[in-house]
């Protein structure tokens, strides 16, 4: 599952879906981090005889403390 993500990646920054920041870009301001920041649970869900889909879980509350 890890695989497919991590293959995904420069696929989605090259298309512009994804931004690739640091912890310390996001948090270490003193303004906190942006309000347009989503972070979300993500899986990836097996198919049979292809890659796995990766899927997003928005409606799931990621607690930030």
């Amino acid at each position: 599952g890890l695989a497919v993500i991590w293959e995904d990646i420069p696929y989605q920054v090259a298309a512009g879906f994804v931004h690739i920041k640091t912890e310390a870009e996001l948090f270490g301001g003193a303004s906190g981090p942006p309000s347009e920041l989503k972070i979300s649970r993500v899986a990836v869900v097996p198919q049979v005889n292809c890659r796995g889909r990766i899927i997003l879980n928005l409606s799931a509350k990621v607690d930030m403390n």
